[in-house]
């Protein structure tokens, strides 16, 4: 949903993962977070991003390149949550 742009969907999807009490993995925190970077929605996807390290998932090398490349021109990047 986020690659065809329908955020507001992902958005939905993702409430409803932790409603029925599920957990997502690290693809999928990484897929919101992209998501909400490529549309410069910055502390959204920094709410994501801190979730995602209390859910015990560490971002790698290649995983910060990509999110902060997402997040373009922005003052605020996503490492200063790290």
């Amino acid at each position: 949903m986020c690659r065809a742009r329908k955020l507001n969907d992902a958005k939905k999807l993702w409430s409803r993962i932790f409603e029925n009490g599920l957990l997502p993995h690290a693809y999928t925190y990484s897929t919101m977070i992209k998501g909400f970077c490529s549309e410069g929605l910055l502390d959204e996807a920094c709410k994501v991003f801190t979730g995602m390290k209390e859910g015990g998932y560490l971002p790698n090398g290649c995983w910060y390149f990509i999110t902060i490349s997402q997040a373009g021109d922005y003052t605020k990047s996503i490492a200063t949550y790290w």
